[in-house]
């Protein structure tokens, strides 16, 4: 398969060796410090189907793939020498079904984006501590945030991916259908097996006092408006933005 068969994708990509691609591969991680390693190709993804034809491409040429989300990793596993490097912070969208308390999540939508569209339906979700990470990296590695001690970590809030299989296929996985799959996906991390395009998941409802054990109630998830109701999402969202996600500078 020849390099034109990467021009029905509808995203960018960048080849090593091209005017942008340092720039690029160094917008790969949130980290001031950028590891050495340097992946052939960047594919940056503008929907599922153009993570279908990434992975396909990469398949026939005999490619590694490695996957960034948010780039929120500081030992830098999206960057690798070699192979294909599929970014998917363009994906964006979040869908929220008020009768059936669920949320079909893209895998590039941040905690911040996420407390702030569910806050506006009068629900919650565990999410992250740090407002910018995205939901991917979050999730697939099991997702230790904020009220965890009360309903368990994010990933037992997953109730189905949909993901892009190292054929290329298109498959979503849930208890009934790809139950492997999607047990893998609850906790593999950066090494999970597949590029997860989407999720399904529960929704909890949004309580006036948080249990004891969520948050204490010194937190800004505790604020409260005039009418006494803490407003989880604005605290959120001021607290998120007050506290730098990023690390410092390699020691080296």
């Amino acid at each position: 398969m020849g390099a034109d068969a990467l021009r029905e994708i509808r995203g960018s990509v960048v080849w090593r060796g091209s005017d942008a691609y340092e720039r690029t591969r160094r917008a790969m991680l949130w980290n001031a410090w950028k590891p050495d390693r340097f992946p052939e190709l960047i594919v940056t993804v503008a929907s599922r189907g153009d993570v279908v034809h990434a992975v396909r491409f990469a398949r026939a040429r005999g490619l590694r793939v490695a996957v960034r989300g948010g780039g929120h990793n500081w030992f830098g596993s999206p960057l690798r020498d070699g192979g294909m490097l599929v970014d998917l912070s363009g994906l964006r969208d979040v869908v929220i079904d008020p009768a059936t308390r669920t949320a079909r999540l893209s895998p590039a939508v941040s905690n911040r984006v996420l407390a702030a569209a569910l806050a506006e339906h009068g629900f919650a979700f565990p999410a992250g501590h740090c407002g910018q990470v995205v939901v991917s990296g979050y999730l697939l590695a099991g997702g230790f945030g904020w009220n965890t001690r009360v309903w368990g970590p994010a990933c037992r809030s997953v109730r189905e991916v949909e993901l892009v299989t190292a054929d290329g296929e298109l498959v979503r996985a849930n208890e009934q259908d790809n139950a492997e799959l999607f047990w893998a996906a609850r906790g593999a991390g950066p090494g999970f097996f597949g590029v997860v395009t989407g999720y399904l998941v529960d929704l909890h409802p949004f309580r006036a006092r948080s249990p004891r054990a969520a948050t204490s109630t010194r937190s800004p998830m505790r604020r409260r408006s005039r009418t006494g109701r803490p407003t989880w999402a604005t605290g959120f969202r001021r607290w998120s933005s007050r506290v730098s996600c990023s690390a410092p500078h390699h020691p080296g």
